[in-house]
């Protein structure tokens, strides 16, 4: 039989609606499913998505300054140590590890950083419920050597500029007055963040990022090894993202359940919940006042997942039947 006359006899092949609809639960599947792995794996989303940010990160900065009685000295290791949903926003989580010296130790953490895919890098202010703006990166981009800084309040000029390799990745360099050569210590790396003072000195203090890691890369801005003495943590995290309305307040009890599975969310009167199972169908919805319980009795035992709709959000936890 000839290639073309196979190729003729496959395309004439009819579609049945009973293999088009078989289709379209294949693919109703396959959808629920990639939404499966986003909820219950870690966060590959955020690795891949973004350009700077990922799980492995880690820095190492020093801190000096004088608090107006004694000098001090704060050694600083800020590491990723998961992800949490925050008004629809993934966000990092950030701890830290302190060395300090004649002075009260800063918040170890958690803190909630993110970036969006135009080169801008947000703190969430846990006080005010909003998005702080650490770094815009997209104007430092297109700098030159004598443009101004894009930072208004630190009035000088760039000086000169090149590149840092961490990895396979080239990353921009700007240097300013401070800098007497290509090579000081004293620069902005792109992504990374500003490494001591710019412009001009501080008088009562000065944060200089020492080392910094990503994926196993690191990047070293003092000759001094023991700065780069990162904390050993497993930089992707596997299991459920929990969001902050999660963490604070949903209750799931019993967990794993037999009959009944309460459901009590702070604030809300009436919820509308879902259950999936694992291979992506709906198995069970209902509407229920808060503290009433979903009945799991006739469910086959296994993991569930939970989609609560709540005040314009969605949260995902999951449930296990036993």
């Amino acid at each position: 039989m000839s290639k073309g006359f196979a190729k003729r006899q496959l395309t004439e092949i009819p579609l049945s609606m009973k293999t088009i609809n078989g289709l379209s639960k294949q693919l109703s599947s396959l959808c629920f499913y990639m939404l499966w792995l986003l909820v219950f794996e870690a966060g590959q989303a955020q690795v891949t998505y973004f350009k700077y940010l990922d799980y492995s990160v880690q820095s190492r900065t020093e801190y000096s300054g004088w608090n107006g009685v004694a000098s001090f000295f704060i050694n600083s290791n800020y590491y990723i140590v998961g992800d949490t949903l925050i008004a629809g926003n993934w966000y990092y989580k950030q701890q830290a590890n302190h060395v300090f010296q004649n002075t009260t130790p800063p918040s170890s953490g958690p803190f909630f950083i993110r970036e969006d895919n135009n080169n801008r890098v947000y703190y969430y202010n846990t006080t005010t419920n909003a998005d702080v703006l650490l770094m815009d990166w997209s104007p430092f981009l297109s700098l030159s050597v004598g443009s101004p800084w894009p930072i208004a309040a630190w009035n000088c000029s760039v000086t000169a500029i090149d590149s840092v390799q961490l990895g396979a990745q080239y990353l921009k360099r700007w240097h300013g007055p401070l800098s007497n050569t290509i090579t000081s210590s004293y620069c902005i790396v792109e992504g990374v963040g500003v490494i001591g003072p710019i412009c001009a000195m501080g008088i009562e203090g000065n944060q200089l990022i020492t080392c910094y890691k990503k994926r196993n890369h690191q990047l070293s801005f003092v000759p001094t090894a023991s700065n780069c003495a990162f904390v050993n943590v497993n930089p992707i995290v596997t299991g459920l993202r929990e969001g902050k309305m999660q963490d604070q307040s949903l209750s799931l009890y019993p967990n794993p359940a037999a009959d009944k599975l309460y459901i009590e969310l702070k604030g809300a009167d009436n919820l509308n919940a879902k259950l999936y199972h694992s291979a992506g169908g709906l198995v069970l919805t209902q509407s229920l006042k808060n503290k009433e319980a979903l009945d799991v009795s006739a469910l086959p035992k296994g993991l569930y997942l939970l989609v609560i709709d709540f005040k314009e959000q969605k949260i995902f936890r999951r449930a296990v039947v036993e």
